[in-house]
């Protein structure tokens, strides 16, 4: 699985950074985002490179400002903080990667998730609530 997500995502999907900037005292509350929830991927935009198992794993956002991203082919959890942005963009940064990545919310609704990223060239990820 390439390790987007584990920088989200290393992924939801990946969302404050660990250093002694002002940012830290941000209120990180997401409380009434359509984010929040347990989201497993369903669609990847260059399937290429992923393997069955890919498609097993999951993100969970919690309201609090912390996720937890579930590789299926690692079988390893990776966890840190995401925050919405109010600009349809969510800030995620991952505690073994502490570095802010800003991944766009192209849609949400009640059950699909999709996110494009832009790390290593543009990939959009469609996820849904599980």
């Amino acid at each position: 699985m390439k390790k987007y997500l584990l920088v989200l995502a290393s992924a939801i999907f990946a969302i404050c950074c660990f250093t002694g900037c002002s940012d830290d005292d941000e209120n990180t509350s997401n409380e009434g985002s359509g984010l929040i929830g347990k989201w497993q991927v369903i669609q990847y935009s260059d399937p290429e490179g992923y393997d069955d198992c890919d498609y097993k794993g999951w993100i969970n956002l919690h309201e609090n400002g912390v996720y937890e991203e579930y590789d299926a082919c690692d079988k390893s959890t990776t966890k840190g903080t995401w925050k919405d942005n109010g600009d349809n963009t969510i800030k995620v940064v991952a505690e073994s990667f502490p570095v802010a990545i800003t991944i766009k919310v192209v849609s949400v609704n009640s059950d699909r998730l999709v996110l494009e990223f832009n790390l290593f060239g543009t990939e959009t990820i469609t996820y849904k609530r599980i």
